[in-house]
C-alpha cells in the first residue's frame, strides 16, 4: 500500500469515526424509554398497556421515517441529516421529561421516532460513498457494534439518572447529551469531509451525469426486483422478526423459567448487547474471509440460531414453567440466547450494512438501506405481539418452535438467493 492510499484511508477511518460516535449517540435518546417506562408506570403517569402503545408508536414511525430518510439521503448531505436527526430527538427527549399531559408522551416519542430514523442511511451513504472500498468493509462490523454499545451506554446513564434526579432527569440528560452531540457531529462533519474521495458537488455531477443510465432510471421496486434484493427483503423480515421478538420476551420468559430474581434476570440482559458484538464481527469474519457473499453469510447465521433455539427448546421442555431450573441450565440456556441474538445482530450487519454498501456505486446506497431498515422494523412490529400471543397460548415451549421456524425459513431463502444477488459493477 503506497502512501497515498494510506493517507486515503486514514481520512475515511475518520470519517467512519464521526458517524459511529453519531450513530452511537442516537441510541441513548431512543433506548431510555425502555428504562423509564417502570418508574413512569410507578409514578401512576402512565400503566403498561400505554407503556405499549408508547413503544409502538416509536416503532410505527421509525420504520416509515426510515423509508423516507432512505429516499432524501440521496439528495441532501449527510452532515444535514444527521445533525438535524440528533438535535431534533435530543429536544424531544428534554420535552418527555417536562411533559405532565399524558396523551402527549405518545405524540412525542413517535416524532422521535422520526428523528431517531435519520441517521442510519445517510451514516451508509457517507461511509461507502466518502471512503474507500477497503475503508467501507473494514467499517461495516463496527458501524452494527454503535447498536450494543449505545444501547450499554444508554442504561449506564438511565440508571444512574433515575437513582439520584428520577425518570424525568433522565429524559432531560439524556436529551442534553443529544443536542451537544448534534452539534459536534456537524462541526466534525465540516472538518472530516475534506477526507472523503470524492465530495459533495462531485457527488452530485455524478449522479447528475448518471442520470440517463438503466439504474437510475428504474424506479426502486424495480431496482429491488432485477438485483435480487426481494431476497434481501424476506431475509431481513424474518431477522426482524426473530431479532426483535427476543429482544422483548427475552427477559419475561428467563424469569418465568430459569431466574425468579428480576434484579438478576436485569443484570443479564444489560450485558448481552456486548455478546452481540461479537456476533457482528463474527459474521464480518465469515464474510471477508470464506463466504464472500452477504446471504450465504446470513444463511450461516440463520442456521447457528435455529441450532441454537432447538437446545433453549429442548431446556424449556425439560424443565417447564416450574421455576426450577439449575443453575447449569439456566447457564446453559442465556449462552444458547445470547448466541441467537449475537448472530442475529450479525446477519442483519449483512443486510443493512454490507449489502447496501454495494450500490453506493449507483447513488442508491441510502435509499436501499432506509427501505430494507423500514420493512424490518415493520416486521418487527409485528414479531412482539406474535410471539407474545403465541407464549399465551402454547406456553414458552410454543414460542420457541415459533422461533426455530422463523430461523429455519431465513436460513432457506439466504442459502436460495446466496448466488443470485446482482450488484451493480
Amino acid at each position: 500500500m503506497n502512501s497515498t492510499q494510506k493517507e486515503i484511508d486514514r481520512g475515511g477511518f475518520k470519517i467512519v469515526a464521526v458517524c459511529f460516535i453519531a450513530y452511537m449517540s442516537i441510541y441513548i435518546g431512543r433506548k431510555n424509554f425502555s428504562v423509564c417506562m417502570s418508574e413512569m408506570i410507578a409514578d401512576g403517569i402512565i400503566n403498561k398497556t400505554f407503556g405499549g402503545s408508547i413503544g409502538t408508536a416509536f416503532l410505527i414511525c421509525y420504520a416509515m421515517g426510515q423509508f423516507i430518510s432512505g429516499q432524501l439521503g440521496d439528495k441532501i448531505s449527510p452532515k444535514y441529516m444527521i445533525s438535524t436527526g440528533l438535535l431534533g430527538a435530543g429536544i424531544i427527549n428534554i420535552l418527555m421529561g417536562i411533559n405532565h399531559y399524558a396523551p402527549l408522551f405518545i405524540i412525542f416519542w413517535g416524532m422521535c421516532g422520526l428523528f431517531c430514523s435519520m441517521l442510519w442511511s445517510p451514516v451508509i451513504r457517507a461511509v461507502s460513498s466518502w471512503t474507500s472500498e477497503r475503508v467501507s468493509i473494514a467499517a461495516g462490523a463496527s458501524l452494527s457494534a454503535t447498536i450494543p454499545i449505545g444501547s450499554i451506554l444508554s442504561y449506564l446513564i438511565c440508571a444512574a439518572a433515575i437513582r439520584f434526579i428520577g425518570w424525568r432527569g433522565a429524559f432531560e440528560i439524556c436529551g442534553s447529551i443529544l443536542i451537544f452531540c448534534a452539534v459536534g457531529i456537524f462541526i466534525s462533519f465540516i472538518r472530516v469531509q475534506k477526507y472523503a474521495i470524492v465530495n459533495e458537488d462531485s457527488v452530485k455531477e455524478k449522479v447528475n451525469q448518471e442520470k440517463s443510465s438503466h439504474v437510475h432510471k428504474i424506479s426502486l421496486i424495480t431496482l429491488f426486483i432485477s438485483t435480487g434484493l426481494l431476497f434481501t427483503v424476506g431475509g431481513i423480515v424474518f431477522n426482524g422478526i426473530l431479532k426483535d421478538g427476543l429482544d422483548l420476551w427475552l427477559p419475561t420468559y428467563l424469569k418465568d423459567v430459569y431466574i425468579s430474581d428480576a434484579s438478576t434476570v436485569s443484570f443479564i440482559c444489560t450485558a448481552l448487547p456486548i455478546i452481540n458484538i461479537i456476533g457482528v464481527y463474527f459474521a464480518k469474519f465469515l464474510y471477508a474471509r470464506f463466504i464472500h457473499s452477504e446471504m450465504m453469510t446470513s444463511a450461516v447465521m440463520f442456521s447457528i440460531s435455529a441450532m441454537a433455539l432447538g437446545g433453549v427448546l429442548i431446556l424449556t421442555t425439560i424443565i417447564g414453567t416450574a421455576g426450577n431450573a439449575s443453575i447449569f441450565q439456566s447457564a446453559l440456556a442465556v449462552l444458547l440466547l445470547a448466541m441467537t441474538s449475537a448472530c442475529m445482530l450479525g446477519a442483519n450487519t449483512m443486510f443493512l450494512t454490507f449489502i447496501p454498501f454495494k450500490f453506493s456505486k449507483v447513488g442508491r446506497a441510502s435509499s436501499v438501506t432506509g427501505t430494507l431498515n423500514s420493512i424490518s422494523y415493520a416486521a418487527a412490529a409485528l414479531s412482539g405481539v406474535t410471539a407474545g400471543t403465541v407464549a399465551e397460548s402454547f406456553g414458552w415451549t410454543g414460542a420457541f418452535i415459533m422461533f426455530i421456524a422463523v430461523s429455519i425459513i431465513g436460513a432457506v431463502i439466504c442459502f436460495v438467493s446466496g448466488n443470485k444477488m446482482k450488484f451493480p459493477q
